[in-house]
């Protein structure tokens, strides 16, 4: 693929999601839409946007013969490389989040450079002249302090363009938007958070407060959010260690000890 077509798809990517926003205001209809990067210790990780729309609009489209989600997918498998796209089914679990369809998008990365180049390419294909759903992140391995960070401003700006699209304000497009869309950052972490700007923090698995940590940071329509997130890489618990490296010599020695009494009868 060309690099026109290239920029082509990307924007093709964009207009998706904004048809789809587009769609949910005028239903009535809901939609949730996250952006989430899943840190390891050595500062790799995965970056994904997750799209996930409620039942009601699920319906409209099977009864139009349109699928809205599926051209997200569409658009973002043309894009090819890394990325990867495909369609979720409903939750299983009734109750928790919106009860239809979603989409995921993914790539994984190796390290800082890797993460932006991934971010980049996510953020050139959703960006467009009608929202800006993706600010500027920078992600840090620092050596010295053997931290790992996350951190920049992450929008969901509404321009005049998508104001005129839908015959309205700015201000009016956003405010109509909060209601029926939920944008929001979710980073997990090997380790517990030592800086955070985040509103909720809490481990992936309550049986380990010490492990895993999930920190969800709500965007506005119409606005952006700090982020800022900070752990300490993960490693040896020299601790522990010591205290297996000497159960384990001393259970040598006696294994030892009892070799040598035998012999010595």
């Amino acid at each position: 693929m060309n690099s026109t077509s290239v920029c082509r798809t990307r924007a093709s990517a964009a207009r998706a999601l904004l048809a789809l926003l587009l769609l949910v205001l005028a239903t009535g209809c809901r939609l949730d839409l996250s952006l989430g990067v899943a840190l390891n210790g050595d500062g790799g990780g995965e970056l994904e946007v997750r799209l996930r729309t409620d039942d009601e609009l699920a319906a409209l489209a099977a009864e139009s013969g349109v699928d809205p989600l599926a051209r997200v997918v569409d658009r973002v498998e043309a894009l090819g490389g890394p990325w990867e796209a495909e369609a979720e089914p409903p939750p299983e679990v009734p109750g928790v989040g919106l009860a239809g369809p979603g989409v995921v998008v993914r790539a994984e990365f190796s390290g800082p450079e890797e993460f932006a180049s991934r971010y980049a390419e996510l953020r050139t294909a959703l960006d467009a002249p009608e929202a800006r759903l993706l600010g500027d992140l920078s992600l840090v391995v620092d050596e010295e302090s053997n931290t790992v960070s996350l951190s920049g401003e992450v929008p969901f700006v509404l321009t005049e363009v998508a104001a005129a699209d839908a015959g309205t304000t700015v201000e009016e497009l956003s405010a109509r938007l909060n209601d029926v869309v939920s944008y929001s950052v979710k980073v997990t972490t090997p380790a517990p958070l030592t800086e955070s700007s985040t509103t909720v923090v809490a481990p992936v698995d309550n049986e380990r407060p010490d492990g895993e940590q999930m920190a969800v940071l709500p965007v506005p329509v119409g606005g952006s959010a700090p982020l800022d997130v900070t752990f300490v890489r993960p490693g040896l618990d020299l601790v522990a260690l010591a205290l297996q490296v000497g159960v384990g010599a001393l259970a040598v020695a006696a294994i030892a000890g009892g070799v040598l009494a035998q012999r010595r009868r």
